[in-house]
């Protein structure tokens, strides 16, 4: 189970970060129905620059922990800046109070072709 303090330490823990096997198997058979990109793109983006989503297939966390992803529009260039503010507005208007996120290196992303972070509020 990933704890708060865990990816505080992202960097460090990255490795250990898993789904519990029955939502990633749940997900493995979601990326052969359809195409998650273009499902992404089409469904969830949009026509905004960005769109923060419910993870419907988060890591295994601990209870009080809330898996979001921050999707980026592909024709939309954004600096880590621009992601923090926005990320920030959004946990203030959530109403949490503690925020983590990050973007996986390129070899762990499941979705190479949308930028994406993967967002935790607590």
């Amino acid at each position: 189970m990933i704890t708060w303090n865990m990816l505080k330490n992202h960097d460090e823990y990255i490795h250990l970060f898993k789904r519990e096997p029955i939502v990633q198997k749940r997900y493995e058979m979601y990326k052969n129905t359809i195409n998650v990109s273009d499902y992404i793109l089409n469904q969830i983006i949009q026509e905004s620059p960005f769109q923060l989503s419910l993870n419907q297939f988060p890591y295994h966390l601990e209870k009080d922990i809330h898996h979001y992803v921050l999707w980026i529009h592909p024709q939309v260039d954004i600096s880590n800046k621009s992601v923090q503010v926005i990320l920030e507005n959004l946990k203030n208007e959530l109403g949490f109070d503690e925020l983590v996120y990050f973007e996986n290196n390129y070899q762990d992303r499941s979705i190479k072709d949308i930028k994406h972070y993967q967002v935790f509020f607590k």
